[in-house]
């Protein structure tokens, strides 16, 4: 229930952040003119699907990452490798777009 609680009034703040539709007034805008339109919602939902992960991030431990130590053009060797297992249906494709780009 509280943390129910807690989600309303944050997505209530966020919807409140623009100006206000009856009386004109600027609200939360903080005199910035990029927020009197409001907070867009495509921004906002990436925001809010970042920050648990962010979050869960930082309460690690062990919070440096080290990639995995891989042979120098090991990646270009793979590519070259599908490249060749999958030579057929590239050549394929290709043509059977030919037509539909002319």
């Amino acid at each position: 229930m509280l943390k129910g609680m807690a989600a309303l009034m944050i997505g209530l703040l966020i919807a409140s952040v623009g100006m206000d539709y009856t009386t004109g007034y600027p609200r939360f805008t903080f005199g910035s003119w990029a927020l009197h339109e409001g907070i867009s919602f495509i921004p906002a939902l990436i925001g809010m699907f970042a920050l648990p992960e962010i979050l869960r991030l930082l309460s690690q431990k062990d919070c440096a990452r080290r990639l995995p130590d891989v042979a120098p053009g090991s990646a270009i060797s793979k590519i070259a490798a599908a490249g060749r297992r999958h030579w057929w249906p590239a050549r394929r494709a290709s043509v059977m777009t030919c037509p539909v780009c002319w």
